[in-house]
């Protein structure tokens, strides 16, 4: 199984799990683009965003993320702190 498959079966599984939860869960599509993060969840009127990363050992270290990843997350800290 490659990295993608098993990174997609990750993220559906995980949804999944939010959803079992009681969040409301959307799954991004890729895009030509890069898209930011792989979820959306909401419940309790919060959202969440995730990047989900299949790891095989117990770390995933930060220096791995992209540059579209990072600035895409900076911006949805910046706005849930906004007034």
């Amino acid at each position: 199984m490659s990295n993608k498959s098993m990174g997609t079966a990750f993220e559906r599984e995980f949804a999944e799990t939010l959803a079992n939860r009681g969040f409301w869960v959307h799954r991004l599509r890729d895009n030509s683009n890069g898209q930011p993060f792989d979820l959306i969840a909401v419940r309790s009127n919060t959202a969440y965003a995730f990047d989900c990363k299949e790891c095989q050992g117990n770390i995933f270290q930060l220096k791995r993320m992209e540059e579209n990843q990072r600035n895409a997350m900076s911006l949805w800290a910046e706005c849930r702190t906004a007034n």
